[in-house]
């Protein structure tokens, strides 16, 4: 984790170590996410994506996961209203990200935060409190490589600075930054997903 102030200190010319993939958690979710509560005070020329709310997932607490069936993935896919099905598919893995960060205890806060400076997949409130940049991978296999292989260290910079930026427009002061990534994979019952937790570069 790094400080605000090492983060600006360094702008943007930090020399990336060796990467510390943190903590990782493993399961199942579904594609349904239950309301989020609306971004707050935004800074001027950063709006926010619409927040598509479907029905909420029947969990299975037996397994620890949400399980949907393909085919109401597919039906949740489709009605989102994009052009490719790539986008379909990161759309509806975004969904089942939120949803599967609230039953390991996490408080989504904020999705698809924008500025002039990039965009933010979820903002997410850890059980211990702190203020986390999720960003959300989703991959339709493995094949070509994980979804965490993705993160470079320029892109955990720029997530670090874009989390600075994003509580600046909520006046929120952060004292440590942190970014956790979450791969998501479609499976023939949802979504399987596993977490990256305080991820470092």
């Amino acid at each position: 984790m790094l400080s605000a102030a090492e983060v600006l200190a360094s702008t943007m010319g930090v020399v990336a170590g060796e990467r510390n993939t943190g903590m990782q958690r493993r399961g199942r979710a579904g594609p349904g996410l239950d309301e989020v509560p609306s971004p707050g005070q935004l800074m001027p020329g950063c709006l926010p994506a619409p927040v598509v709310h479907k029905p909420p997932a029947v969990a299975d607490h037996s397994r620890g996961s949400v399980d949907d069936g393909s085919e109401q993935v597919d039906r949740i896919a489709r009605s989102i209203p994009m052009q490719t099905a790539a986008q379909r598919l990161g759309a509806a893995g975004e969904q089942a990200a939120a949803r599967f960060l609230a039953e390991h205890n996490y408080e989504v806060i904020d999705r698809n935060w924008r500025c002039p400076a990039g965009e933010l997949d979820l903002v997410a409130r850890a059980g211990n409190g702190q203020i986390v940049a999720v960003e959300v991978k989703t991959r339709s296999s493995k094949r070509f490589g994980t979804g965490f292989d993705a993160v470079s260290p320029a892109k955990y910079r720029r997530l670090n600075k874009l989390l600075i930026l994003w509580a600046q427009a909520h006046q929120m002061f952060i004292a440590q930054l942190r970014v956790d990534v979450i791969e998501v994979y479609p499976s023939g019952s949802g979504f399987e997903c596993q977490l990256h937790e305080e991820v470092s570069s």
